[in-house]
């Protein structure tokens, strides 16, 4: 029995260490690959053919390598620069990698790298290295690790294609993992000609058997890059679930939302358990046991007290777990702009948010992609909140940023010329302490810088109780579906555009890279429960928009009353439709043709003509005309009213109009001056030309056969537009003015131009 004890303590012991062994070698499994010339202990001169360890150099974009411009090279021309404690240990040798910033690119390749056997299951790899540039900003050093199967393929993201032969730029040598992240990493020295360490993960697929690794130099400038002690390994992945990313929590009024993006890995992840904590107290436990689930309110809070919600991935039965991953945040009421003034989250943008982050979120800001299955990318179509405009030679403050104020970020939008990423619209909405019983008038102001002229596009909506947007063309509320450009563009109680669109030169930014300061005003509808403020990228146009100190008033609307405007084809009046007009004031529309064979016919105020201005004519780029133009103001408006326009064909109408402008000159040193004018063509026209007078004459007076009037018949046929113009000279006086009269004869009627133009003569 004793030596049955002896036995089965020896049993057991030999069982614990057994355990503790087999603990330790799952905890140490990482295995160590030998990287040739890692280290780049072995040298080679200039573009050689032939690196030591059989690296290989390769370039792409069609360059040409040419030693001292574009080169790579194995030496110790970096060892002096090295600072004190820098992370190179193996040897004083460096590669040398060289870009000279004209579009081309270079990267140099490992030799496959075998492992034992190939993978059965899919491994963790890290790949380390360090770096130095000889120069940063948005510089960026750039790496990829390759994973290779048996049949001399390389892995994308759930498929094994061809060996890549002739990239054509560094994103083709930027690949997915197993996991659908990337296998590369573009990391950037905190400063210049400084050493640094750095490394990056990927996970490798079932089947990798080889792998290599890729160290480029792809920049917009000319720079070099230093690599040294590259290293790579892999171990097995840690058992149990992996951690939910991208938490974010959004305050409400009593509740909190949170959101999360699922594990890159979800072997064995079930779900998450929610702690939300007081500080170090525990106030409650919520479970979320479903896979597919990506968020969760959490209800029950008071409003203005902080928590923190610690979010842990668990297996089916909670017997495994990950490390949790945390948010803080307060919840709100539903009262966050009263009195007049809205209360705008992080308005004046002093809280970070990297490009496309989701948590732009955390500050009540929605972002809207469309078409809908475009996708934002970083650098191309992005938004963000930062200081990044510092480097592209901004001022260092906005204005009405207080001078004590040291931080300077500001809303960054970014978008490409002729992108086929889509546009995105970005709203804040602001929920009222109550709802409009009467129209308000609704304000928006903040300052904004651009960069490559372009258009900025700025939209207000008004939301009603249920979550509707007000529709004033309509005056109705609708669900607001984004799925184009004009969707946004929306129109106010009283029919006005409730969005703008800032072109250079408005609001006194006439150049790039100058701060200016807009605002803009929309009345509100009755019903009316919150307010939004956006800002709209186009895809069709290149430029970078700044938007800072975002600022939202209102305040009673004056009473209004109404105008309802409708034209006749074949032209077209602004505004239109039903119109508010602040009452005892007056408003002016303007009138357009829809080309120049046609012309104003009537204009109605309450069914009685009115006179108007013009005509005037719209010119294209080469001065042809394109349209003509009048403008009419109404008598100060203290009740409804309508207005009706209407259109005819220009030949069908006696009309008669002088030009504008006069054109002067001399000839043979002899002064003339020529006057211009435009006739309908009509089936009656006979006789047309200029009137002349030494003397100013009123209309009454400048007439043909009148004392002191010379008529100058056209003898050369008008165009088809009915323009001519008539020569004045002979017996001039120089510094005199003269003064014309465009006249024409229909049948046997005379009819005078309403203008008289003067010549000066040089």
């Amino acid at each position: 029995m004793k030596n049955m004890k002896k036995a089965l303590s020896l049993f057991l012991a030999l069982s614990m260490l057994l355990t503790v062994c087999a603990v330790n070698v799952l905890a140490d499994d990482t295995v160590t690959l030998t990287v040739p010339n890692g280290n780049f202990a072995e040298t080679c001169t200039t573009n050689s053919t032939s690196m030591p360890g059989g690296w290989v150099g390769k370039i792409y974009s069609g360059t040409v390598l040419a030693s001292n411009s574009f080169d790579y090279y194995i030496n110790s021309t970096c060892e002096n620069s090295k600072a004190t404690g820098a992370p190179s240990t193996d040897g004083s040798y460096s590669l040398s990698l060289k870009d000279n910033g004209t579009g081309g690119a270079l990267y140099v390749e490992s030799p496959k790298i075998s492992l034992e056997s190939a993978l059965t299951e899919k491994k963790e790899f890290n790949t380390a290295f360090d770096v130095k540039m000889s120069r940063t900003g948005s510089n960026t050093a750039k790496v990829s690790l390759f994973f290779y199967n048996a049949e001399g393929k390389v892995y994308d993201g759930g498929r094994w294609i061809d060996e890549i032969q002739t990239p054509s730029l560094d994103t083709d040598l930027q690949l997915k993992d197993a996991v659908g992240n990337g296998s590369f990493v573009a990391y950037t020295p905190s400063a210049a000609s400084t050493w640094e360490s750095t490394s990056f993960k990927a996970i490798a697929p079932i089947g990798t058997s080889s792998v290599s690794v890729a160290l480029i130099a792809s920049t917009s400038q000319a720079i070099r890059f230093w690599y040294d002690n590259v290293g790579i390994s892999y171990k097995s992945l840690p058992a149990g679930p992996q951690q939910v990313t991208d938490l974010v929590a959004v305050p409400g009024d009593g509740q909190v939302t949170l959101s999360w993006a699922l594990p890159s890995i979800t072997t064995d992840y079930a779900g998450v358990s929610i702690a939300v904590k007081n500080g170090s107290t525990l106030v409650d436990t919520v479970d979320v046991m479903d896979a597919a689930v990506t968020s969760k309110v959490i209800t029950g809070l008071t409003n203005g007290v902080e928590y923190t919600f610690e979010v842990t991935s668990v297996n089916a039965d909670k017997s495994m777990s990950s490390t949790a991953v945390t948010a803080t945040t307060a919840p709100v009421g539903k009262t966050v702009s009263s009195d007049g003034v809205f209360t705008i989250p992080n308005a004046d943008f002093e809280q970070t948010v990297t490009a496309n982050s989701v948590d732009i979120s955390k500050y009540g800001w929605d972002v809207t992609v469309y078409p809908s299955d475009k996708t934002l990318v970083a650098g191309q179509n992005c938004y963000e909140i930062s200081s990044y405009h510092t480097t592209e030679s901004f001022p260092q403050m906005a204005p009405n940023t207080p001078d004590t104020q040291t931080a300077n970020n500001t809303l960054r939008i970014k978008q490409t010329s002729g992108s086929t990423y889509g546009s995105f619209l970005m709203q804040n909405k602001l929920p009222l302490a109550e709802t409009f019983t009467t129209m308000q008038k609704v304000t928006f102001q903040f300052d904004y810088a651009y960069r490559l002229t372009p258009p900025i596009y700025v939209t207000m909506l008004f939301y009603n109780e249920d979550g509707k947007v007000w529709n004033g063309a309509a005056e109705s509320w609708e669900t607001l579906e984004v799925t184009g450009h004009s969707d946004w563009q929306r129109k106010d109680a009283v029919g006005r555009d409730s969005y703008a669109v800032i072109t250079p030169g408005e609001e006194g930014v006439v150049e790039q890279k100058v701060w200016g300061t807009y605002s803009f005003s929309s009345i509100a509808p009755v019903g009316t429960a919150a307010v939004s403020i956006g800002f709209t990228s186009i895809a069709s146009q290149a430029g970078i928009t700044y938007i800072d100190n975002l600022k939202g008033t209102w305040e009673a609307a004056p009473e209004y009353v109404w105008v309802t405007v409708s034209s006749g084809e074949n032209g077209s009046i602004s505004p239109s439709g039903k119109i508010g007009v602040v009452k005892g004031e007056t408003e002016t529309f303007q009138i357009r043709t829809a080309d120049t064979s046609y012309i104003l016919n009537q204009v109605k105020y309450n069914g009685v003509p009115v006179e108007v201005t013009g005509q005037e004519t719209a010119t294209d780029a080469n001065g042809d005309p394109v349209y003509y133009y009048y403008n009419y103001t109404t008598p100060a408006m203290n009740a409804n009213a309508t207005i009706d326009v209407s259109f005819t064909l220009a030949e069908e109408q006696e009309k008669i109009m002088s030009a504008p402008a006069t054109f002067t000159g001399t000839e043979s040193a002899a002064p003339y001056g020529l006057a211009f004018a435009t006739v309908s063509l009509g089936a009656t026209l006979g006789e047309y030309g200029v009137l002349f007078s030494e003397t100013e004459l009123d209309g009454e007076s400048f007439v043909i056969g009148a004392e002191g009037v010379f008529d100058g018949k056209a003898v050369t046929a008008a165009n088809a537009k009915g323009q001519y113009g008539i020569k004045l000279a002979g017996s001039l006086i120089s510094g005199k003015t003269y003064y014309t009269r465009a006249y024409a004869k229909y049948g046997e009627n005379y009819i005078y131009s309403d203008r008289i133009i003067t010549v000066v003569i040089p």
